[in-house]
């Protein structure tokens, strides 16, 4: 998790401006989960879905694979703006 934390946060200062917003709304929400997960004050911006039948671990897990999803078409915005990036 924190790994992810970290890459996310380098992509705040590295991705294209186009995507920064995105990646910035991924960022607060993984870090959110993250919170919420160990219990810390940061949790409030966890936006976990309103599924009530979910634990809060499938709330996290959910978010995480949601935040690959965005960073993923944020990565294929941005190469396919740009192919000599492919390179």
């Amino acid at each position: 998790m924190i790994e992810t934390q970290f890459w996310l946060t380098s992509l705040t200062v590295y991705c294209s401006q186009q995507q920064r917003a995105r990646i910035l709304a991924v960022s607060g929400n993984i870090n959110g989960a993250v919170g919420a997960l160990v219990g810390s004050a940061g949790a409030g911006k966890f936006v976990g879905g309103g599924d009530l039948g979910k634990t809060l671990l499938e709330k996290v897990m959910e978010a995480f694979s949601v935040a690959y999803k965005e960073i993923a078409d944020c990565a294929r915005e941005d190469l396919g703006r740009n192919p000599s990036r492919l390179r």
